[in-house]
């Protein structure tokens, strides 16, 4: 007999948390101020905010520069989509 367990992984954003909510810093400077997209499943993933791309940076991570309103994040790779939504006030 064979005892064994399966791990799933589930394909979800980790970060930002879901409905976060972020508020504009007015003494920090803006390029202090943004927020890392990370998502469960790390490898060959997309990410767009309000349905435009993001490149990820030399380091091949993503982040984002917050801006006032609400955000609709979405992940994309082979596994499936992913979506969040967030909101950055001044």
């Amino acid at each position: 007999m064979q005892v064994g367990a399966h791990v799933r992984s589930e394909f979800r954003i980790t970060s930002p948390p879901p409905n976060a909510r972020y508020e504009i810093d007015p003494v920090l400077q803006s390029s202090q101020q943004m927020v890392e997209l990370t998502a469960a499943v790390a490898s060959d993933v997309e990410w767009f905010v309000n349905n435009k791309r993001i490149f990820p940076q030399q380091d091949s991570r993503f982040f984002w520069q917050l801006a006032p309103g609400e955000w609709h994040l979405r992940a994309v790779n082979r596994i499936g989509t992913t979506e969040e939504t967030i909101t950055v006030v001044e």
